[in-house]
């Protein structure tokens, strides 16, 4: 309710029908609501009416701040806004204030300064020292003395000072529980109450004290990773080093405050990690636990109910590192990785090599065999136009010269391809070689390959060599031996290695007797190459059976 003179009581409906206008001298009733005219509301949810010295009625409605002006009668709507921010302040609980500064307890947010045409012009907070926002009464007592009532008390912000004092039951209030509705000036007394009764506040006898706390530590305490527990209780204690088998660090400290030790909150950081400071209420200590090794410096803060806070204190603490955190140790895996590293680099680069050493043994074959070939072909080419009476004998040898080429060429980009380096493989390329040729010398060819070797990985050099070595001695025994059948076996050794044997019942030769020439050089130098070792065992009409075998 407010009242204007003696003539006129208004009185704020709580079920939402508006305002209700007593004219006390007419004994008239009238309502004012979001319908009436000429005043008409925008919000029905109305938490306060205010009559400042210039008879201007402000209307605090939740989300709406309304003044009526008594003697114009005009009504003037406000959006109030934070700065930078679109929505509207709501939950507007109460105003107050002279002139054109005014006052309003904001649940939630805060108290927020505007002036008369509703412009936002300052907000005190929590960072002003409200420790509870869910404020419901607001009193301008004089231009620098805000007074407000709170779930947690009541805080009184003195402007000239900048200082905000809270006030509880430990105090001498009631409690420090108010009625967002039950409070009151009158004459030099506020009147506020809630929970247990009210409280009558004599604002001349109204003190402010500023004393500022003082912080100490008053003991550290240090537990190991076997559970003794190390304890100092050193006041004066400003660095210390942890050794490295302490798994919590425990740091105790208190404040010096006369006028209230329990009204002493405290804050702390870490310079080191953050530079925020953590409020741990009214802890009285501190525990770090998995902290690195390194130097730490430990701040902590005391502050009082008026937000003044003490100097800090400050403790740094070295945590000793471990013998794997230490830069010996580390420095010797970093130059083991670097041998690592230089192995792999150096594994590749023989690989490389390799490789290289690969492909100019290719382009010298291509170079030697299919360049030869072709050579060849090149000649009876032109014998056959210079003597075209034996064109047919020279069209067959051209026939059989271009016939090995594509056959060279063929091997060459199979031995190449890196979809094809298994044992099942090779044995399918030699398949392709010798069935046809097997065939049309009306000789048997099987094959036999343990299983458990079908899907083993050959190196390029491995590949072609094995290749190559099981192509000629095929091809010799169906030139050479008169075989009806031709053996090709892939199985492991009795030492679990792998090996080849090409054997067929043909007429065998002397071993001892037969010169040594190309071929079984070649079937030598290529085993060798790739570390393998061959054996021949043969004899006249025995046949011959060659064995490879991995080293």
């Amino acid at each position: 309710s407010a009242q204007y003179g003696d003539s006129v009581v208004f009185l704020a409906s709580q079920n939402k029908k508006g305002i209700y206008v007593w004219r006390i001298k007419e004994k008239v009733l009238s309502v004012i609501n979001d319908s009436s005219s000429p005043v008409r509301l925008k919000d029905l949810r109305i938490n306060r009416l205010f009559l400042d010295q210039d008879n201007v009625l402000w209307i605090v409605c939740d989300d709406i701040l309304s003044k009526w002006d008594l003697t114009t009668n005009k009504v003037s709507h406000f959006d109030i806004r934070m700065p930078g921010s679109t929505a509207n302040l709501h939950i507007l609980m109460d105003i107050a204030g002279t002139g054109n500064r005014k006052w309003l307890a904001v649940y939630g947010v805060g108290i927020v300064e505007i002036d008369n045409d509703g412009n936002f012009k300052r907000l005190i907070s929590s960072r002003d020292g409200i420790t509870n926002l869910g404020l419901y009464k607001v009193f301008n007592v004089s231009d620098s003395l805000l007074i407000a009532t709170s779930n947690d008390g009541l805080f009184i912000y003195n402007e000239n000072q900048r200082k905000l004092f809270r006030y509880a039951s430990e105090d001498g209030l009631h409690s420090a529980n108010f009625e967002e509705t039950s409070g009151a000036i009158f004459g030099s007394y506020l009147f506020v109450g809630g929970i247990h009764g009210f409280t009558r506040v004599n604002l001349d006898k109204l003190l402010f004290h500023y004393e500022v706390p003082v912080c100490y530590f008053n003991g550290i305490r240090l537990k190991r990773s076997d559970g003794v527990v190390l304890d100092t209780t050193n006041l004066f204690l400003r660095s210390l080093e942890v050794p490295n088998d302490v798994v919590q660090v425990s740091i105790h400290f208190t404040g010096l405050y006369l006028s209230g030790p329990e009204k002493l909150s405290f804050r702390y950081r870490i310079k080191n990690i953050e530079s925020g400071w953590i409020d741990v209420k009214n802890k009285t200590f501190v525990d770090l636990i998995g902290l690195y090794p390194g130097t730490y410096d430990i701040e902590i803060v005391a502050y009082n109910e008026n937000m003044d806070k003490s100097r800090p204190i400050v403790l740094t603490l070295i945590f000793l590192p471990k013998w794997y955190q230490t830069w010996w140790f580390r420095s010797m895996v970093a130059l083991l990785l670097m041998g690592i590293l230089y192995g792999l680099y150096r594994l590749r680069l023989s690989q490389i090599r390799k490789e290289q050493q690969i492909r100019q043994r290719i382009a010298s074959d291509l170079h030697d065999d299919i360049g030869s070939t072709l050579n060849s072909v090149k000649v009876f080419t032109n014998l056959a136009i210079m003597k075209p009476e034996n064109n047919i004998s020279y069209l067959e040898q051209l026939k059989e010269g271009v016939q090995g080429a594509i056959v060279g060429v063929r091997d060459m980009v199979w031995v190449l391809d890196d979809k094809q380096d298994t044992v099942d493989h090779l044995v399918g390329r030699i398949e392709l070689f010798i069935n046809p040729l097997a065939t049309a010398q009306h000789i048997v060819f099987e094959k036999s390959v343990d299983a458990t070797l079908a899907d083993r990985m050959l190196r390029k050099e491995e590949k072609r060599n094995l290749y190559l070595i099981i192509k000629e001695a095929l091809n010799n025994s169906i030139k050479y031996s008169s075989a009806s059948t031709l053996q090709l076996r892939i199985y492991k050794s009795s030492h679990d290695k792998c090996c080849i044997a090409i054997q067929d019942n043909g007429v065998g030769f002397d071993l001892a007797s037969v010169q040594r020439g190309n071929g079984l050089n070649n079937l030598q130098f290529r085993a060798q190459q790739i570390r393998y070792s061959i054996v021949i065992n043969t004899a006249p009409g025995k046949g011959t059976l060659i064995v490879l075998s991995k080293s």
